[in-house]
């Protein structure tokens, strides 16, 4: 935790946790708190190209966002994937962004995990699409 009792965004995951919020009011509070994700595909350390999405809700491929960078830097690195580019901003941003890729590509389903090395939040579907 940090100075003062944790950021904003460990409080909204705690109150999660501990059952105070239902999914969707954690992805609403969450919304405009940056996070930092990747693009779901790279490459892993021998050079060979992956896609780094982790099933959520129901099985449905989920792009993962991390709270800091440090989270991120250290879950890429555990999965072994090189030069990764932490990329930060609003969750919404992030929904956004997956929304019309999965729409470019016809598929329209796909999940948020919020970090997936501690937290583990899935955020799926259907609560992402009453974002949007």
């Amino acid at each position: 935790m940090g100075l003062f009792g944790g950021s904003k965004a460990e409080k909204i995951i705690a109150r999660y946790k501990d059952g105070k919020i239902s999914i969707e009011d954690f992805t609403k509070q969450m919304t405009d708190i940056v996070v930092y994700s990747a693009s779901p595909v790279g490459e892993d350390k021998n050079g060979n190209r992956q896609l780094y999405l982790l099933p959520g809700d129901r099985g449905v491929a989920s792009q993962l966002v991390f709270t800091t960078k440090e989270k991120g830097e250290k879950y890429f690195e555990s999965e072994g994937r090189a030069n990764c580019q932490l990329l930060s901003g609003p969750l919404i941003v992030v929904i956004r962004t997956m929304r019309r890729m999965t729409e470019k590509h016809n598929n329209k389903a796909f999940g948020i995990i919020v970090d997936p090395l501690e937290a583990h939040i899935c955020i799926p579907t259907q609560v992402i699409d009453t974002m949007i």
